[in-house]
């Protein structure tokens, strides 16, 4: 985009150039009539009319009249100094057509630059939808992966900028900037959880004189029944704390008080909350995108 700077530097260049044509006519003057008075002083002649003897020296003007000088005269003066002030006005006018003009321009190759961008991006947003999603149960933090691929594609991207120049791209764009903000909000919902809930763990752990490396299968227990799978659907991704194929009573109980913990039950909650506004919003996006 242009600067202020440059259209300054665009309006100033035309006014200085009519300016400085208009002030060498004047200047012209000015030193015609000083080796006039400087010729006459040096001869002892007074001039009946200064202003002839100027003309003699200036280029188109010396076959007047004396008395056609004295009419010219006025009209000659008034006309450089309008000129002036003219040439002032139109370099203006000319300066700030000429912004327009680049400014047009540039904003037209910007919105062309811009426009490439999306498309290829909107390219790689189809490729990271068609992963297949799953929340992991060792981390409530973990988000889908194609969520997490588009979120590290979204790094440094200009969306706002794409925004405000593409409006034929707002639909995919609004998308993407909701898709942004529901993607915060479930990092801040899962992260409050999860710490809430491993210091839960390690606590209730701790009163039966259990070590940490028994904490995993627990957390793991218990964010599978928090988003609802059943025990045969957790018992693959607990590594022990399994007894005959089923959780052991230590998984079963620590689930049971982490039910009757109101913190936790509203930490919960609010992460259930965003995983389902994170799982709608990469929907809309897979519908947007006609994404099967």
């Amino acid at each position: 985009m242009i600067s202020k700077y440059k259209f300054m530097f665009i309006t100033l260049k035309y006014m200085a150039t009519i300016l400085i044509c208009n002030l060498s006519i004047l200047a012209s003057e000015v030193y015609a009539k000083d080796n006039v008075l400087t010729e006459n002083k040096k001869n002892n002649i007074v001039p009946s009319n200064d202003n002839s003897a100027i003309y003699d020296y200036l280029p188109g003007f010396n076959s007047l009249t004396d008395k056609q000088i004295e009419t010219i005269h006025p009209q000659f003066i008034s006309s450089i100094y309008s000129g002036i002030v003219s040439g002032l006005m139109a370099g203006l006018i000319v300066g700030i057509v000429i912004f327009l003009i680049q400014k047009w321009s540039e904003s037209r190759q910007l919105r062309r630059s811009l426009d490439r961008e999306v498309s290829i991006f909107k390219e790689e947003v189809i490729s990271h939808l068609e992963c297949v999603d799953a929340f992991a149960l060792h981390d409530v933090e973990i988000m889908p992966k194609s969520a997490k691929l588009i979120m590290t594609s979204l790094e440094n991207k200009p969306i706002d900028l794409w925004y405000e120049n593409l409006p034929a791209r707002r639909a995919f764009i609004e998308k993407l900037k909701q898709f942004q903000v529901v993607t915060f909000k479930f990092r801040s919902a899962a992260n409050k959880f999860d710490n809430r809930l491993w210091g839960f763990i390690r606590n209730h752990n701790s009163n039966q004189d259990t070590i940490s490396a028994n904490d995993p299968p627990l957390y793991v227990y218990c964010v599978g029944k928090t988003i609802g799978l059943t025990d045969e659907e957790i018992i693959p991704f607990m590594e022990f704390s399994v007894v005959n194929g089923k959780p052991n009573m230590t998984a079963t109980s620590c689930y049971k008080s982490m039910s009757n913990d109101e913190e936790i039950l509203n930490l919960s909650s609010k992460y259930l909350d965003k995983r389902k506004e994170l799982k709608s919003s990469l929907d809309e996006l897979r519908k947007l995108l006609e994404v099967k």
